[in-house]
């Protein structure tokens, strides 16, 4: 958020940098637009029930002490779920591509008499599991005639 503020050189409404003009200025009309432009877009990238409970202040200096003073820390705990949550993710990636690697091997040693399934299967999202090739493999050499080599 700090980066598309900056960005719109508007960080200097939450920040504290620009000071509120005096009411009925030409200045404070500008601030009044720029400051509720800044509101909104805080507000439009907050969950739900947070926005409501922000609604009421009228500065987006405001706004953004009130969530820092809430929302500015971490605790270990949120960081020990976060870091586990992280891990999980990471342990299911590495499994998903075991599992591809796994069915790409199986379909480079099928014969050529399979290369349409093999097509098939490449074109398939996402590309199934090796268990379920297994089985439909296995009903494939049942059906066609062709012997399995076993080893």
């Amino acid at each position: 958020m700090m980066l598309a503020l900056s960005a719109k050189n508007k960080l200097m409404f939450v920040n504290g940098t620009v000071v509120r003009p005096a009411t009925g200025t030409a200045e404070y009309k500008a601030w009044e637009r720029c400051n509720d432009l800044v509101i909104l877009w805080i507000l439009f990238n907050l969950d739900e029930t947070i926005a409501r409970s922000v609604l009421f202040l009228k500065s987006a200096r405001e706004l953004w002490k009130d969530l820092e003073d809430h929302f500015g820390f971490a605790s270990i705990t949120q960081i020990y779920s976060l870091e586990q949550k992280l891990s999980e993710l990471t342990q299911e990636r590495i499994h998903n591509a075991q599992q591809t690697q796994r069915v790409l091997q199986f379909l480079m040693k099928l014969n050529d008499h399979f290369s349409a399934v093999r097509a098939n299967i490449l074109m398939m999202t996402p590309i199934p599991n090796i268990e379920a090739l297994l089985l439909g493999t296995k009903f494939l050499f049942s059906n066609s005639g062709i012997q399995a080599k076993h080893q």
